[in-house]
């Protein structure tokens, strides 16, 4: 462990200075503490690194949280929109089977191409940008470092974010 110098030589100066108000098992009282303290403040700073990097890593923890988080309500609400597809398709099935002329029978069928062009492919649309944004997201924090590339890469990733937004 190192030690403090310019913090030890000045306290056994003071030390000095008064050693005759000292008896033997003071002094060595005196000089221990001096010899703590020089080696704290270098301690200090050891445990001053450890909790930055213990916050950092917490930071970490609660972007990859949030993340989560986001992408968990995403899937609801591709769960949802599916549902609610699978539901307008049987309602359209279902009045496909009891149409009783060729009016209703194409109303129906025009509805379940409705629903299986525009409403299907903009699911499955966004569920490809959100998974392209998280391969992307996991490469960024395992492979990448701070500077040009993470900022390129981050930048691809909100476009990724966005087209999976809009694609809803």
């Amino acid at each position: 462990m190192s030690i403090d110098h310019n913090y030890a030589r000045g306290k056994l100066k003071l030390l000095l200075r008064d050693l005759s108000n000292y008896n033997a098992g003071e002094f060595w009282r005196e000089m221990s503490r001096i010899a703590s303290g020089a080696t704290a403040s270098i301690h200090a700073e050891g445990l001053k690194a450890e909790r930055d990097a213990l916050a950092d890593s917490n930071t970490q923890l609660m972007q990859q949280n949030e993340a989560q988080i986001r992408m968990n309500a995403q899937l609801m609400r591709e769960r949802d929109a599916l549902a609610a597809l699978f539901v307008k398709l049987q309602d359209a099935a279902t009045d496909l089977i009891h149409a009783s002329n060729e009016v209703e029978a194409g109303d129906a069928m025009e509805l379940i191409a409705e629903c299986s062009e525009e409403m299907a492919r903009k699911i499955l649309a966004s569920r490809d940008a959100s998974q392209k944004a998280e391969a992307l997201e996991r490469f960024i924090s395992i492979y990448l470092t701070p500077g040009l590339a993470h900022n390129r890469a981050t930048g691809e990733l909100q476009a990724l974010r966005k087209q999976a937004e809009g694609h809803q």
